[in-house]
């Protein structure tokens, strides 16, 4: 008995075999030169808007507004200086005046500036200068302000009233715009601090004006120089009521001089 074998049949495939040694297409190399990339890394907080802008000092970063707030306010100060100078050469004196206040503020902006570059690798030096001139002359300009009230009104004490309040704002101002410039720590962040450190220096300033405040004296107080003013600013009384004051004044006199007598 004998078996057939089917014989083994290969069906062709519809797929296309891949043809050998077949690599698909690689674009030519390109030559690019190299060039060195520069990446700078800014500590400074972003621009930020608000009643309160002013104080992140954004507006100090052109040098032509850094350098017109300095000259102006050096110029603004010896010209207070000027008008405050009783000697044969006023300018010298004022000038002389001008220059030490000068370096007054650049060691304190120098200060600044080694603190803004152990923080943000920069010095902004500049920045600091004409900040802490502006500050200061809001100062100058109160402290003239001051004189003169209390020369106009000394009976009401109306100067000491606004004194402490605005030496407080002005110094929070002055810290709070030196660390805007310094660091990147947000104006919230800046003003709590500022208020805080603002508020420490002044407890302790009225802590020692109380504590030195010396016992009645004969001798007069001079709080400052009075810079010069139109006469019709300053109060005055008229003849008649001059002449009426003092027969009344002549009258008290009178009136004491038999108890003067009777004591001798």
């Amino acid at each position: 008995m004998s078996a057939s074998v089917p014989e083994n049949v290969i069906v062709r495939s519809a797929v296309p075999a891949p043809m050998e040694n077949d690599r698909p297409a690689v674009a030519p190399s390109v030559s690019v030169p190299s060039c060195a990339v520069s990446v700078t890394c800014s500590m400074a907080p972003p621009a930020a808007s608000g009643h309160l802008a002013w104080i992140d000092c954004a507006w100090l970063a052109s040098g032509r507004a850094r350098a017109t707030v300095i000259v102006l306010s050096f110029l603004f100060t010896t010209a207070m200086d000027y008008t405050g100078v009783i000697a044969p050469s006023p300018i010298g004196k004022a000038l002389t005046q001008a220059l030490g206040f000068l370096l007054l503020l650049i060691l304190w902006a120098g200060i600044w500036a080694l603190a803004t570059r152990a923080v943000s690798q920069r010095f902004a030096f500049s920045k600091h200068l004409a900040f802490a001139w502006l500050i200061a002359v809001a100062f100058v300009i109160w402290g003239n302000l001051e004189q003169w009230l209390s020369f106009l009104a000394p009976a009401g004490n109306i100067a000491e009233l606004f004194t402490v309040p605005l030496a407080l704002v002005l110094g929070a101002v002055l810290i709070a715009g030196h660390l805007g410039i310094a660091s990147s720590m947000s104006r919230t962040q800046r003003l709590r601090a500022s208020l805080a450190v603002a508020g420490g220096i002044t407890a302790i300033a009225i802590l020692f004006g109380v504590v030195s405040n010396q016992e009645f004296t004969t001798k007069m107080d001079y709080e400052g120089q009075l810079k010069p003013m139109p006469a019709r600013f300053i109060p005055a009384e008229s003849l008649d009521r001059f002449t009426a004051d003092a027969r009344a004044l002549r009258i008290e006199v009178d009136k004491m001089k038999p108890d003067t007598a009777g004591a001798r």
